[in-house]
């Protein structure tokens, strides 16, 4: 599993790259492609962890969520974090705004009074 031989040999088989697998007895390499929220590694799919997407196919990482944007794990984007009055987005969730600052709902930042 994992690997190849395509000769008529037994001298050896070739191992298939990190993003292709094989079956028993296999004379060639196929490319994994994964769900959408998913990415290939070492020969398999593997979930997107929170904060991070991908969008599929022969994708072999997830792409990070900026720091006012979110996503569970497994997702294919990622959403903003809509904040409430008297907080901001940072690291993927709300936060208060400090002392002597203020914001209105949907807000990215914080303002001085």
């Amino acid at each position: 599993v994992n690997t190849y031989n395509n000769q008529d040999t037994r001298s050896g088989c070739t191992s298939c790259s990190s993003t292709q697998t094989s079956f028993k007895g296999s004379t060639n390499c196929h490319d994994v492609s994964c769900d959408k929220g998913w990415y290939v590694r070492d020969h398999d799919c593997r979930k997107c962890p929170q904060n991070t997407y991908s969008i599929g196919g022969r994708s072999n990482r997830c792409t990070a969520c900026s720091s006012t944007h979110y996503s569970e794990a497994g997702s294919e984007s990622c959403s903003p974090v809509n904040c409430n009055e008297g907080e901001y987005p940072t690291n993927h969730r709300c936060q208060d705004c400090p002392q002597n600052t203020f914001s209105r709902a949907g807000d990215k930042s914080c303002t001085a009074c």
